[in-house]
């Protein structure tokens, strides 16, 4: 239930650190105030964008909170990444230089988070933790649903057309109920291609 004090002396205001353990993931996850009661940790993230696409893939519907480590130069096409996996309003977190001078914890949606690390004048430096709060239940949600954050990335600078088919190679429903679903999302969201 730690989480819940993080978020609250957050809420307050009020800095909050911790005594270091003897791994960062475990430091950085305590300090997200993301949920810490069940975890992933999957080690470095790959270097290319559709590895690290096929590395979020495999893990988005873990309910658990998901660890990385990254490289500070990559954190925003990294995020980017993410978003088109994981939607806009994935919870997440970035811990940078634990237990130094210059520690620095970023939690917000992903959204906010890759808006955050785009508009930095330059790319952050020292050693970075980045995590994924758990997929969100999806008890009887219809999976094309489920792939919206993904649809409404390649919308923005896709057709329904292409976006359907880009969507499609990530998820097992046929093309054509992708496609219906882009076209409903391009119309409601107002979507101007």
């Amino acid at each position: 239930p730690g989480y819940r004090l993080v978020r609250g002396v957050r809420a307050a205001g009020l800095k909050i650190t911790a005594v270091p353990g003897p791994a960062a993931p475990i430091l950085a996850l305590i300090l997200s105030g993301l949920p810490s009661h069940q975890f992933f940790f999957g080690g470095f993230l790959p270097g290319k964008s559709k590895a690290r696409q096929d590395m979020f893939l495999q893990v988005r519907a873990l309910p658990s909170t998901l660890i990385f480590f990254e490289s500070p130069r990559r954190i925003t096409a990294t995020l980017e990444d993410a978003l088109a996996v994981f939607g806009p309003d994935r919870p997440a977190a970035t811990a940078r230089e634990l237990t130094k001078k210059f520690e620095e914890i970023q939690s917000d949606k992903l959204s906010s988070l890759y808006q955050y690390y785009k508009n930095l004048p330059n790319p952050p430096k020292g050693e970075m933790v980045l995590m994924f709060g758990p997929a969100p239940k999806q008890e009887g949600a219809d999976p094309i649903d489920y792939m919206e954050g993904l649809l409404i990335e390649a919308l923005k600078t896709s057709s329904a057309s292409t976006a359907a088919k880009a969507v499609a190679k990530h998820v097992s429903q046929p093309r054509s109920q992708i496609y219906a679903r882009a076209l409903e999302l391009k119309k409601n969201a107002g979507f101007n291609l």
